[in-house]
């Protein structure tokens, strides 16, 4: 019975389902979600993840590496056919055992694109055979000793450890600049992403306050109305207003409900989540050097980094393409000692080959081996100078595209700039225009009130009003938003006045 009762609590929990959360969340709050635990942040960081890996591989390629192979047992029984001449065949039964194992150490050099290495090998073979014709069966031991040395060394071709390291690197930074950039377009959408939702949260509020002036007008019209005080035309208008401004506050919610899961889907949150948001309304105003701005961000502009790269990697594609259509050489070198025994007795003990096979390898002759190889391209229907035309325009492209990079800085530079200084002076005029507002619409109430204007008046004025706040919202949303789009271009924070990178680029 007690552990029926454990079953159903442990039950109960699991049944139990995720408590929605209530989140109240600056800008600064959003931007560290996206960073931590939106998808494009995390996949973006494996992404850069992937390319150190890449860069350390390329860095341990010119290392030295030691291999091991070994072959225990190596086991064979078949069955032979001897053809004796004018007689019938023979079948002998034939058997092989053997272990094998080799040890290689392969150091490269990536000064000179050459190649060291040195081999040791050790094979110890057991053979048996059975004599059909004798009824006799004979067993033999044998060990194999080898110690080699060999170097290889291309020539009159380019350095390829050199130019491989070379590539890892730059498509390292590529995908360093790339994760930086990236970073920069997230923190931008998740700011646009927070107004667009900050500017829902405010236009539901405006519409609130407008609703409720307009059922007070409205109240205030039919109290008129039937005092006779008011023709039944503007009780009639004051109805349409009402309902257009329930109308629009059914918009609103719709509107911050869409905008409230957009937000939330970009911060990784679940969409059972509640979420407010709660802006810095301290408008903070500061200049900006048009030049320093235009300077730090063509300098430091993850985008023409990025073309720059390309345009050093169609470099290297070049030059490798050249270098197929010319003369190429190597010239390698070995030497080797080699050590064999003689048959022995199937008994004979592993150490006693062992010795043989060593005191033979002192005794015999040292193996020497040199080579040099030229490889002189003749004719090739002029298939490489075809390549390397294919491989010289995509180097112009790249040169094109870096120059049309800087020219898209400047111009997207000078665009937030613009865009910055627009909606500070709306904003200025606009705070204005909105005290204005309020005060007007206060005074024609007073005066619908003492029924010197009419219920048009007073809708036309509350309509200025609203239109007035939601003005002043648009500009605040597109001035914070030109204020992260320049720190985007620029990496600079021009508010604090502080660099948003290092000095210096990354080796």
């Amino acid at each position: 019975m007690r552990l029926f009762a454990i079953c159903l609590i442990i039950n109960s929990w699991v049944s139990i389902p995720a408590q929605a959360r209530t989140l109240v969340l600056t800008l600064d709050d959003a931007i560290v979600l996206a960073l931590d635990d939106g998808y494009r942040a995390r996949h973006l960081w494996l992404d850069l993840q992937d390319a150190r890996f890449e860069m350390d591989a390329a860095k341990r390629s010119t290392r030295a590496r030691v291999n091991l192979s070994l072959r225990a047992p190596d086991y064979l029984e078949s069955v032979e056919a001897i053809r004796v001449p004018n007689q019938l065949p023979i079948y002998n039964k034939i058997g092989m055992l053997q272990w094998f194992g080799a040890v290689s150490l392969v150091q490269p050099f990536l000064v000179t694109n050459g190649e060291l290495s040195f081999g040791s090998d050790f094979r110890q073979l057991r053979e048996s055979v059975f004599q059909e014709p004798f009824n006799l069966a004979e067993r033999s031991k044998r060990f194999f000793s080898t110690l080699s040395v060999h170097f290889r060394q291309p020539l009159f071709a380019p350095n390829q450890l050199k130019l491989n390291l070379e590539r890892a690197r730059l498509q390292l930074e590529n995908r360093q600049r790339a994760y930086t950039s990236t970073q920069l377009d997230i923190i931008y959408e998740i700011t646009q992403a927070f107004y667009d939702f900050y500017s829902a949260q405010r236009g539901l509020e405006i519409a609130r306050e407008a609703l409720v002036q307009q059922e007070q007008a409205h109240e205030l019209a039919r109290k008129k109305y039937e005092a006779g005080l008011i023709p039944e035309v503007e009780a009639l208008q004051m109805e349409v207003a009402l309902s257009r401004s329930r109308n629009q506050l059914l918009q609103a919610v719709g509107r911050m409900a869409r905008h409230s899961d957009q937000l939330k889907l970009a911060l990784g949150l679940s969409l059972d989540d509640s979420v407010t948001v709660r802006p810095d309304l301290n408008l903070k105003t500061f200049e900006i050097d048009e030049s320093r701005a235009i300077s730090h961000g063509i300098r430091h502009s993850a985008s023409l980094r990025q073309r720059e790269i390309f345009q050093r990697l169609a470099e290297i594609n070049l030059r490798e393409t050249r270098a197929a259509g010319n003369v190429r050489g190597e010239f390698s070198a070995s030497y080797e000692r080699t050590g064999f025994t003689n048959a022995f007795p199937d008994d004979a003990s592993t150490t006693d080959l062992l010795d043989a096979s060593w005191t033979d390898l002192r005794r015999r002759p040292r193996n020497l081996g040199m080579e040099f190889t030229l490889s002189v391209p003749l004719w090739d229907s002029r298939l490489n100078r075809a390549r390397v035309s294919s491989a010289r325009t995509r180097l112009d492209q790249r040169v094109l595209d870096l120059e049309d990079g800087r020219q898209r800085v400047v111009l997207q530079i000078r665009s937030a700039i613009a865009r910055i200084r627009e909606a500070r002076d709306r904003l200025e005029v606009l705070r204005k225009s909105e005290d204005v507002a309020l005060r007007g619409y206060e005074i024609d109430r007073a005066r619908f009130e003492n029924g010197n204007i009419t219920a048009q008046d007073l809708t036309r004025t509350r309509d200025d009003l609203t239109q007035s706040r939601q003005a002043y919202l648009d500009a605040y949303i597109q001035y914070q938003l030109a204020v992260a789009d320049l720190k985007r271009q620029t990496l600079y924070d021009f508010e604090n006045e502080r660099s948003l990178v290092e000095d210096e680029r990354s080796p």
